[in-house]
């Protein structure tokens, strides 16, 4: 099976990590002058193996890149016209009107800027053809006269919420099937004691399964057709890594954050710690009772024989309340620990937005998650499904159709996956309801929205929707 580069790296994350404990063990063993010769071969083996994988990935990104400059380089393509529906394994993202690219634009404005306009429009003209040249010239420039094209330089990308889940569970793969049974252990045998001649008692360990059937994600949007064609850079297939980074987004706060297992969604780490009394309720929060909160949190967790790379999970907005906190004597021992070693109490800290901190009665609850990782199941199909379309129509969960592409002229995007997850062993995670362990109490923040700026181009594509004072209700996707 090929990995993909996301997958790629995530190894590499994970050996990285297990490659500073093992510099830490050898460091250890050798003060206390005891043999680590076996850490050392484990840490020169696990050196390769990341040399090796960094290896693939750059191999795999350059082929990428290959892939995407070939794409560009075809001149083909119809103007008007736009790719069927298609769908797109393992990458995301689809091609619209590559004629149309970003390079054209910038020769154009070059022109303009170093020949004058007559000059600018001949030159370009004879190379490209005069309907490519009105094309260009529409998007940069006002609706009423051409004018010298604006200059476009880097591009500001939507701050969003850092993903958790995917990062530290282990990736079943279900694309063959959709569906995969665990066997697990549920009881072990006992020894006892016996004297001479007595019996000897029988006992026998016990197994079930756990089961993982795919559930499909998905989200759509849309966009004008003027967009796509005349934007400032490549907008479409930025559209379809949005689409997929919000995907990811939602389905790592479904993973945290729901509460059970239906049909069509997994259970989340909140669900998984209500059933088995594995949730305390934090109500103070000075030094000594944080302290002994958290420490209640290892209690449950290593008292269930779980010790070994154990994460905490929490919302950015209480590690920073963590980070804050120190004792009568001006000692943050909290933010010790995480700055000298990334850790808590020796457990990884992961840190998201996606976890509300003003639940709650009085709006300032907000919940932490011990876990091991070993016993976090994510199974996926291993791709993602993109599809880019002109025809159809989207709809809401009524069924009223919100978008009709035939009709408004638009592009229609979708991008589907089909995963499950589940806590394996139901002790493996544990949950703290902390009050007021936040410095500013906020809900699940999953991207950075900003307020609309449409100063500087009237032209069609260039703005892509319409200006809200024209009183026209408009959506982030420019439809």
């Amino acid at each position: 099976m090929a990995f993909s580069i996301k997958e790629l790296k995530r190894k590499v994350s994970q050996h990285k990590s297990r490659l500073k404990e093992l510099a830490d063990e050898i460091c250890d063993a050798d003060e206390k002058d005891e043999d680590s010769s076996d850490l050392t071969n484990e840490f020169d083996e696990l050196k390769a193996k990341i040399a090796k994988l960094e290896e693939n990935i750059k191999r795999k990104e350059e082929a990428e890149e290959n892939s995407i400059d070939d794409d560009k380089d075809e001149d083909d393509v119809a103007p008007e016209k736009l790719h069927t529906p298609t769908i797109v394994k393992g990458q995301v993202g689809d091609k619209l009107n590559p004629a149309f690219g970003l390079g054209r634009k910038a020769v154009l404005g070059a022109l303009n800027k170093t020949k004058g306009y007559d000059q600018a429009k001949k030159i370009f003209s004879n190379t490209f053809g005069v309907k490519e040249y009105e094309q260009k010239i529409k998007d940069l420039s006002s609706t009423s006269q051409p004018l010298v094209a604006p200059e476009y330089k880097g591009f500001i990308e939507l701050v969003r919420a850092k993903t958790v889940i995917r990062d530290i569970a282990n990736i079943i793969d279900m694309s063959t099937n959709g569906n995969v049974s665990i066997p697990r252990a549920i009881a072990g045998s006992t020894a006892e004691w016996v004297g001479e001649g007595q019996i000897i008692p029988s006992s026998a360990p016990d197994f079930d399964t756990v089961n993982l059937l795919w559930k499909k994600i998905a989200v759509t949007s849309s966009m004008t057709k003027e967009l796509a064609m005349f934007g400032a850079f490549d907008v479409a297939r930025y559209v379809s890594e949005d689409l997929a980074r919000q995907l990811a987004i939602g389905e790592d706060a479904s993973l945290i954050n729901n509460t059970s297992r239906s049909e069509t969604s997994p259970n989340g780490l909140m669900g998984y710690t209500t059933t088995s009394g594995n949730v305390l309720s934090a109500t103070k929060n000075d030094f000594a009772s944080i302290n002994q909160a958290l420490y209640g949190a290892l209690s449950f967790i290593r008292g269930k024989n779980f010790s070994e790379n154990l994460v905490w999970i929490m919302p950015v907005q209480t590690e920073l309340f963590l980070r804050s906190i120190s004792t009568a004597l001006g000692i943050y021992p909290f933010a010790d620990q995480m700055d000298r070693t990334g850790k808590l109490f020796g457990a990884e800290v992961r840190s998201t937005n996606l976890i509300p901190t003003n639940t709650g009665t009085g709006n300032n609850v907000g919940s932490i998650f011990l876990v091991d990782p070993n016993y976090l199941q994510f199974g996926t199909a291993s791709s993602l499904e993109s599809q880019v379309t002109d025809v159809g129509s989207l709809s809401d969960s009524t069924g009223k159709v919100t978008a009709n592409a035939y009709a408004q002229d638009l592009i229609l995007f979708k991008v589907t996956e089909r995963l499950d997850f589940q806590l394996t062993l139901d002790n493996a995670a544990f949950r703290i309801d902390a009050t007021a362990w936040a410095l500013n109490p906020d809900g699940s923040v999953p991207y950075n929205p900003q307020n609309p700026n449409y100063a500087g181009s009237d032209a069609s594509g260039a703005k892509g929707k319409t200006n809200p004072s024209s009183g026209t209700t408009t959506t982030p996707s420019g439809s």
